[in-house]
């Protein structure tokens, strides 16, 4: 109930018989970004307790305007199509919560080098980055959406839990908007980012192939795209894996275009997942990935919550090459006209290897 102490205060007033209170709540300057499939946060949001205190004895009065901002989370209720706020998760914004530091690291999403020219944007404050990233200092606590421009590459946010006390670095790799490695409006592209750890995350993607015999890494009709040198390519041409990053942050970069002899994508079930194959924790501590298909706005996917209880943190460097944690992302779905249906699957768990993510991802 903390979006309403202002209001409660000014009923005291009322109460006693020498006030008038009224709330207005003003979204002028909020601004909000969603945070999963049915929550929305909205943060900055002013509320206004304007009360009318009167004098009993000459009946004059005089208005007292308190002002606090407020982030609230919204869930949004499908049967009334409304969004409902959560008030145990509303926080005031109070100078004691601007005590958050956050490093912003931007890279190219087709090569993994630093964009030194880029805008990123935390909190209402925008910064240009270097080498080096872009760095705050004084944020709010809490969630806050993260955004990143650059005349010629793609738009792209990310949602950060920020706290006291952490300097924490959070990466977003941006897709080329001009130049040869821009997308066309049938291309797709899926950009893996993460934080310093589990130190490699490894993206996965299988595909339909007519008349592809089974092996070893692929089942029958199906090939199976990820980090060996040989099998960085396939799918009949349609798919590359453009940076294997082995060190941190990523960026891990699919590409995905229509068959050359074709010119268009097979049908068939497009399966990406993401594998954890070395480094502490989880790969739910951190891991995002950003989906562009052609010339629409860029997607985002974040292992959902459960993924904590279903995954195996690990305590070491240990390649996980036995039993690793795999978050199993998304399907794309291929018609037979071409049309592309994305399909969220957003599950976790553990597979026995790199190689048997090739299995079915249901």
């Amino acid at each position: 109930m903390k979006l309403f102490k202002p209001f409660l205060t000014a009923l005291l007033f009322v109460v006693m018989g020498f006030a008038q209170a009224e709330l207005v709540i003003d979204f002028n300057d909020s601004s909000g970004f969603g945070t999963a499939m049915d929550l929305v946060q909205i943060n900055n949001i002013r509320v206004d307790t304007r009360t009318e205190i009167v004098n009993p004895f000459d009946g004059t009065s005089q208005f007292h305007v308190i002002t606090m901002y407020y982030d609230v989370p919204f869930r949004f209720e499908q049967a009334a199509m409304h969004l409902v706020p959560d008030m145990s998760g509303a926080a005031p914004q109070t100078a004691e919560r601007n005590c958050a530091q956050l490093t912003v690291f931007v890279t190219n999403a087709m090569n993994g080098d630093p964009i030194t020219d880029a805008t990123a944007t935390v909190g209402g404050i925008s910064k240009h980055t270097g080498v080096s990233g872009a760095i705050f200092d004084g944020l709010p606590t809490g969630l806050s959406s993260v955004q990143v421009t650059h005349q010629d590459f793609v738009a792209d946010s990310k949602t950060v839990n920020l706290a006291c006390g952490n300097n924490d670095t959070v990466s977003l790799s941006l897709s080329p908007s001009v130049g040869e490695d821009a997308l066309q409006a049938n291309d797709m592209r899926l950009i893996l980012t993460w934080g310093e750890q589990p130190v490699d995350l490894d993206a996965h993607l299988t595909c339909p192939v007519p008349g592809l015999p089974a092996g070893f890494t692929n089942e029958e009709g199906r090939d199976h795209v990820y980090w060996p040198p040989e099998l960085r390519s396939g799918c009949d041409g349609m798919v590359n894996l453009d940076v294997d990053d082995t060190s941190s942050f990523g960026p891990e970069t699919i590409t995905i275009v229509p068959n050359p002899a074709t010119g268009r994508l097979n049908e068939g079930i497009y399966r990406y997942s993401v594998y954890q194959y070395q480094g502490l924790g989880t790969l739910a501590d951190s891991a995002s990935v950003s989906l562009i298909v052609g010339n629409y706005p860029t997607r985002t996917f974040y292992p959902p919550l459960l993924c904590q209880g279903n995954l195996a943190s690990s305590g070491g460097m240990a390649e996980a090459v036995e039993l690793g944690n795999i978050w199993k992302v998304l399907e794309l779905h291929v018609d037979a006209a071409g049309i592309v249906s994305v399909v969220e699957v957003n599950t976790c768990g553990q597979e026995a290897g790199s190689a048997v993510v090739r299995t079915s991802i249901r």
